[in-house]
């Protein structure tokens, strides 16, 4: 069972970060009964940003 949690409940400010992971897609949206927006609280504990990018490139005087 997944236990979800509104979005309305929370502080602005945990509101709007789990409202931007939601919309660039790295948390799931999920909506209840009644038509209020709602994230997954195990989800939010397991959250791990996505890695972007490359790794730094090591010049040749620093590998010595």
């Amino acid at each position: 069972m997944i236990k979800l949690k509104r979005l309305v409940d929370l502080e602005h400010g945990e509101r709007r970060t789990i409202q931007a992971r939601q919309n660039a897609g790295t948390m799931t949206r999920h909506i209840d009964n009644e038509g209020y927006l709602c994230f997954n609280e195990e989800e939010l504990k397991t959250y791990k940003p996505r890695k972007v990018g490359r790794k730094p490139k090591i010049s040749k005087n620093q590998s010595k």
